[in-house]
């Protein structure tokens, strides 16, 4: 008994293994995944087999190699692959689109989130996801939703000032909506970034990775050997809440002195003095462009608030001590335009001094999608953990 069940728990492996292969290359021959894994040919072809009849891998042949003999043929991932259903709320829109297994984005759609309530928004997602939901059939492995706020691990938005939702049930509230049994996952967005950029992106194979992201606010992610690290309740990664200035603004929170006062959009327009006119996202770009044209007040302004991205950053180096630190956002546009004065000040904060911080410091593989492709994975992990369960599960095929 017990060595059938470890054949089986071998046989789960390989095929995951393999499957995640081809995923990160996007194409393989036989013999290139039969190095990758380690294994026999004999394995390798029965783990390609068993892949082929699920469906979730296809093989093809070559483009011409130019060698004489038996053509070259290589492994894909299958054209009718399962999908999650994700949505994005941020302060400004909501976004939902399918995401299939091999991260391709289809069927995206978006609406302003202007003045709606919580209610509204979720209404529009449900039915957004609904109709997606009864498309993919059974190839629907569930629904993702990531939020701009503090969300907690039973799918509640407990904070969101930046969205003026608080104690929000964005689970339950989806689940009551959509149909029987969908599996329904929320989390917050830079968190779902963060995974993201840890499987496919600047964190692949690092031990630690610390994902930043500012904004309209300030969000990070924590990822240690591939698996994101949420806390007790969920709410691991608001740095954007540390206090850095004892003596500074109010933050949308109710507290003094929050670090994304100092280094988010709306901080960098308030020094740079932007036109009413513009919304903060346009502001923050203006001041970054007219720095670089050399205007000395934007200058400033942008060297002020790279010179507090410095400050929370040597702490986080010093709590943390990643093996690196991936930027998104104004983080990465300010890495970019301020780097000496960033890398100064956190250096100088940092008990270690780090001679490699330019090493360690990275900007994001994908600042557009990372969050909607990180709730997606979120949701296939369990799929591509055992590639096997789509046999018993009774969801595959439709």
């Amino acid at each position: 008994m017990t060595s059938s069940f470890t054949t089986a728990e071998l046989r789960q492996t390989n095929l995951s293994r393999a499957l995640q292969a081809v995923q990160r290359a996007g194409s393989m021959t036989r013999a290139e995944l039969t190095r990758e894994l380690g294994i026999s040919r004999n394995t390798s072809a029965q783990i390609v087999g068993d892949l082929v009849d699920l469906g979730l891998l296809v093989e093809t042949a070559a483009g011409p190699s130019g060698r004489r003999g038996r053509p070259t043929t290589e492994l894909r991932l299958g054209p009718e692959l399962p999908a999650a259903v994700v949505a994005e709320i941020t302060p400004e829109d909501v976004r939902i689109a399918t995401v299939r297994l091999g991260r391709a984005i289809e069927d995206s759609d978006s609406a302003p989130l202007g003045e709606q309530d919580p209610g509204q928004v979720l209404a529009w997602v449900a039915r957004q996801a609904g109709g997606r939901i009864a498309m993919l059939g059974g190839a629907c492995q569930g629904v993702a939703v990531s939020v701009y706020g503090l969300v907690d691990s039973e799918g509640v938005v407990q904070n969101a000032p930046n969205l003026s939702w608080h104690g929000v049930a964005v689970g339950d509230s989806l689940r009551r909506a959509l149909p029987e049994g969908t599996p329904v996952y929320v989390g917050n967005d830079a968190s779902m970034a963060a995974l993201h950029e840890a499987r496919y992106g600047a964190g692949v194979d690092v031990g630690v990775m610390l994902y930043l992201y500012s904004a309209d606010g300030v969000g990070g992610g924590l990822v240690v050997d591939g698996r994101l690290l949420e806390g007790r309740q969920g709410y691991a990664g608001e740095v954007g809440h540390m206090m850095v200035n004892p003596i500074g603004a109010f933050c949308r929170c109710g507290r003094r002195g929050c670090w994304e006062t100092e280094v988010d959009q709306r901080a960098l327009r308030h020094r740079g003095h932007a036109p009413p006119a513009l919304g903060d996202l346009e502001a923050a770009e203006s001041i970054l462009a007219a720095s670089q044209a050399g205007s000395a007040d934007a200058l400033a302004a942008v060297e002020e608030t790279a010179r507090w991205f410095g400050e929370g950053l040597g702490s986080l180096l010093n709590v943390i001590d990643p093996d690196i630190v991936v930027l998104a956002g104004l983080f990465s546009r300010l890495w970019e335009l301020a780097h000496d004065e960033v890398a100064a000040v956190a250096a100088r904060r940092s008990l270690a001094a780090p001679a490699d911080l330019n090493g360690r410091i990275v900007v994001s593989s994908d600042q557009r999608d990372a969050s909607l492709l990180g709730a997606a994975d979120h949701m296939m992990a369990p799929l591509l953990a055992r590639p096997g369960s789509l046999w018993t599960a009774g969801r595959w095929p439709a």
